[in-house]
């Protein structure tokens, strides 16, 4: 586990002046993650896992919320409403596949859509893909979730390759990463 985890956490600004937490996920955010995914509309859950996963079990809620932060990443948007209590408005995560490639996934909670969390969840996990030395990244997406599709064509230049088997991949080698990401 890397020995420094502060890089990855950090507050910022969205559309409309939201300010939010952004930072690894911890074991002790099981409950948050379940509420998060209990929130996400049906057009959300689905192009996220491409199904319905309303009601993870215990143990999945613990492989999402484990995480090794070498081989995987996943960084939560956390919002503070005045009442009080934090939750979870979205998820980045980024796991080492094969050949020194890594698959990254984002979700954004649907009320908080259109506001650049996903752009942001996005330059974090380039970023630990290039601190891993990752050769790539690429995003296995449905045909429908154009949302994601132009975000990571448009703003972050993935080439986009439809497999015919109703997915489409969509992959960035990590050198031409933007050199605007943060860097440790």
């Amino acid at each position: 586990m890397p020995t420094d985890l502060t890089h990855y956490v950090c507050r910022v600004s969205l559309k409309g002046g939201i300010s939010v937490e952004l930072r690894p996920i911890r074991p002790v955010d099981e409950v948050m993650e379940k509420d998060f995914i209990q929130r996400l509309g049906p057009d959300s859950e689905y192009n996220r896992f491409f199904g319905y996963f309303r009601d993870p079990s215990p143990e999945k809620l613990r492989s999402l919320c484990n995480v090794d932060y070498e081989t995987e990443m996943a960084i939560v948007a956390l919002l503070s409403p005045r009442s009080g209590s934090e939750m979870i408005i979205g998820v980045g995560r980024m796991i080492e596949s094969t050949q020194n490639r890594a698959e990254l996934a984002v979700v954004v909670a649907d009320e908080f859509q259109h506001l650049g969390l996903g752009t942001k969840l996005v330059e974090m996990l380039l970023d630990f893909a290039k601190v891993r030395k990752f050769s790539s990244v690429y995003a296995a997406v449905l045909p429908d979730n154009g949302i994601m599709l132009r975000m990571l064509k448009d703003k972050f230049n993935f080439k986009i390759k439809h497999t015919g088997e109703g997915l489409v991949i969509a992959e960035l080698p990590i050198e031409l990463a933007s050199p605007k990401l943060m860097s440790p």
